[in-house]
């Protein structure tokens, strides 16, 4: 993602597979040999194949100049091996109108009169279903059925052509498809859950220990690993510079830019997040030296809100040039302040939350809803943000896009969003305490419970009963003894928020009854005269 953050989102996304019918396979089988039983011999080909197909996209640059780029190698249970592609274009080679996609891109079956041998093969390796009753016996006619260009999965005519297999390519026209593109190529290894059975007649059979999880490796994968071909690549290269707060480590990273600083006047005008673009570290001997060839982005190792210090040391390194000791990131107008949070508060990094959303965007790139959601409630339970609700609804459709492909209401998903951030913010042993915030801002939120126990360990909690002034026999009748004029109701007039703790506990007809009284007391038709209830207990 580093790579998206300099050079912009990706312009092509492509895939290549490995075709079994390729002429240089077929030639290289004994007679009445199978492809499939010969693993060393896919793999090989198919290397070469990618070796070529490099060729033709960054050398020959057949898309245009290329700025930046990343490929995986991944194998399929069948034992097929492929490549995904993501690729990013140089800023005047970028493909930005529509009219542009088709000198690229073509999603059609070609003229079979004018284009004999790509027809062929689109056919052939590029036609996505169809499924069910027309799973094709005959592509063109199954059933009366004709197969037009819906089935077509988008491709270069030129790769095609040359490549003689399936080869996707695809516009990435939306930087949002970024995070999806980089977890879609980087997923990880097929995986294969199994169990043992034992000969013995056992009565009593344990599923969970026989029960195994394990990796599952193709012929053709575990080839390509004893040949030590690679399986996978980026340029230019991502070099991840580490961080520490204290001066114990004299020749780290850090301390050794702070060095440099003192004696290189280039590096002065460098954040530590640039330097590797323009030097080198020494492994060996610990220290940075000027970059004489070669293309690297740098990245600083990211940190987590709840580690404290090492977050706001990030933070002003992210911001901060030509310092030369821990000491200087410290001082802010000629004042030596006590912590890095102190100096990145007075230099207005963390004013309204900045850094906090900086922070949420930048793993919004990357990370999937779950782990947006965790890193959020760190954020609560360990920062105490300005204004929580404005970091909601900015980072909302991110952190709940989990919940959004179970094709249910929106009122749901943030229903379920909002479960899931409050069942984490409890097993961090914290709570959002939304009746201490909503009186923090000088606003009116009542606290009741059905029982008195629950009311007695509230901040200002009293009984239903008591605070409604409910009877203490609920009949179908049964009303509010509050009248409009009453202080009471001026009070739940101007309120904000009302929770009400160990709701299942009372009569339903009880809720029911406050119900009427608010809408009434309010003046409006809504449920609870409009006013935000919260209700709590065990349903």
């Amino acid at each position: 993602m580093a790579l998206v953050q300099v050079f912009g989102k990706p312009d092509i996304f492509l895939t290549i597979t490995c075709n079994l019918n390729w002429s240089e396979i077929k030639e290289e089988l004994e007679p009445y040999e199978e492809p499939q039983n010969r693993p060393d011999l896919v793999a090989q080909i198919f290397r070469a194949k990618l070796e070529e197909l490099k060729n033709e996209i960054f050398k020959k640059q057949i898309f245009g100049p290329i700025a930046a780029y990343v490929y995986v190698i991944e194998f399929q249970k069948r034992g097929l091996p492929h490549a995904h592609f993501l690729i990013i274009l140089k800023s005047n080679s970028k493909i930005i109108a529509p009219e542009a996609f088709d000198r690229f891109v073509s999603a059609e079956i070609p003229n079979i009169n004018q284009y004999p041998y790509l027809h062929s093969t689109v056919i052939k390796h590029m036609m996505h279903g169809p499924c069910g009753d027309l799973n094709p016996s005959n592509i063109f006619k199954v059933k009366g059925h004709y197969l037009d260009n819906q089935w077509v999965v988008p491709y270069n005519p030129y790769l095609l052509e040359k490549f003689n297999c399936h080869i996707n390519v695809e516009i990435c026209s939306t930087v949002k498809a970024v995070k999806y593109l980089y977890k879609y190529i980087y997923k990880g290894h097929d995986r294969i859950a199994f169990h043992i059975n034992s000969n013995k007649n056992e009565k009593d059979i344990d599923k969970i220990q026989n029960f195994q999880s394990a990796r599952w490796i193709s012929p053709p994968e575990a080839v390509w690993r004893i040949y030590s071909f690679i399986l996978n690549e980026n340029y230019p290269s991502v070099y991840t510079i580490k961080i520490i707060d204290n001066d114990f480590a004299s020749r780290s990273m850090l301390t050794k830019y702070f060095n440099m600083n003192k004696t290189n006047e280039k590096a002065k005008n460098l954040l530590y997040n640039q330097f590797p673009e323009h030097f080198v570290w020494n492994q060996r001997d610990k220290f940075w030296m000027p970059r004489k060839k070669g293309h690297v982005i740098g990245r600083i190792v990211t940190t987590n809100p709840s580690e404290g210090e090492r977050y706001y040391l990030r933070l002003l390194l992210n911001h901060i040039r030509g310092d030369t000791c821990f000491q200087d990131l410290r001082i802010v107008n000629n004042v030596l302040t006590s912590s890095f949070r102190e100096s990145a508060l007075l230099r207005g990094l963390l004013k309204s939350d900045n850094n906090l959303t900086t922070c949420l965007e930048e793993a919004s790139l990357y990370e999937m809803s779950y782990t947006l959601r965790r890193l959020f409630v760190t954020i609560l339970a360990f920062y105490e943000p300005n204004d929580p609700k404005k970091l909601w609804e900015k980072f909302y459709i991110p952190m709940s896009e989990d919940y959004s492909q179970l094709n249910i209401f929106p009122f749901h998903v943030t229903n379920k969003a909002l479960q899931h951030l409050a069942s984490m913010l409890e097993s961090m042993g914290k709570k959002y305490k939304s009746i201490s915030f909503i009186r923090s801002k000088k606003l009116i939120a009542l606290a009741t419970a059905s029982s008195g126990v629950a009311a007695a360990i509230m901040p200002g909690g009293r009984t239903a009963h008591s605070r409604f002034k409910l009877p203490l026999d609920i009949e179908e009748k049964a009303t509010c003894s509050v009248s409009k004029q009453s202080g009471l109701a001026k009070l739940l007039q101007t309120i904000k928020l009302i929770k009400w703790d160990e709701a299942p506990m009372i009569n339903k007809r009880a809720i029911e009854v406050v119900d009427i009284m608010l809408q009434d007391i309010n003046e409006s038709n809504l449920p609870f005269g409009g006013k935000i209830i919260i209700f709590g207990g065990d349903f």
